[in-house]
């Protein structure tokens, strides 16, 4: 039911590729290219260092996955070699010049909440009013306006210590400008954090991922 209007939507504009970065749409893609409603090559590109099996589907033309272990994990289990292959997490590139950080100013934390807004952030800034250190943190709590409304009453009484954003187009800025990241270790945050050179303390993490090996 909620597929219905993505449907449509592709049978008005009739493409003639298309390309998934999430598995609901793959999976979704698949089903129609079975049934005959669409005709469009279509690419699966995975957004993680580790290749999950929901986003195996049923029909697909390319499959781009972060790490040749991946590629070689996937012809092993009998896909077709020439439709796997092993590209890395796309990102963009930088607007412009890269921000000049001042050294003399106290480091700055960069705590991302996620583009969802995870609670956990909120602890995560607790826990670093209790540093002794002179730092400054911004924290990007993504499109949960609970989570940021929260976070902006608990620093309240830090002074110009903190700075709390909602949803914003300039992580790439913050990144650049930011000494430390603390957050979850998706794909896209950690291979934008890997491209700044900005280390990351990772919180958080699902289970059975094997980040840590893709990272080393």
């Amino acid at each position: 039911m909620n597929a219905s209007p993505v449907i449509s939507a592709i049978k008005r504009f009739r493409p003639t590729a298309i390309v998934c970065t999430h598995f609901l749409p793959a999976q979704l893609l698949a089903s129609l290219l079975l049934r005959g409603v669409v005709d469009a090559k279509t690419a699966v590109v995975t957004t993680d260092y580790d290749f999950q099996g929901l986003w195996l589907s049923g029909a697909f033309h390319m499959i781009f996955v972060a790490r040749e272990e991946g590629r070689v994990e996937l012809t092993a289990l009998g896909l077709p070699p020439d439709r796997v292959m092993a590209t890395g997490i796309p990102i963009s590139k930088p607007v412009g010049p890269a921000p000049v950080r001042d050294r003399n100013k106290p480091p700055m934390l960069l705590i991302s909440a996620g583009a969802t807004g995870g609670d956990y952030a909120f602890s995560v800034v607790r826990q670093t009013m209790h540093m002794r250190s002179e730092f400054t943190a911004t924290v990007v709590c993504g499109n949960n306006d609970v989570l940021r409304q929260r976070i902006e009453k608990l620093v309240a009484t830090a002074g110009d210590r903190y700075r709390v954003l909602g949803f914003t187009t300039e992580m790439p800025q913050l990144l650049g400008r930011a000494d430390l990241f603390v957050g979850k270790p998706g794909g896209l945050s950690a291979s934008e954090c890997m491209a700044a050179g900005l280390p990351m303390v990772l919180v958080n993490p699902s289970r059975g991922r094997r980040f840590a090996t893709a990272i080393t």
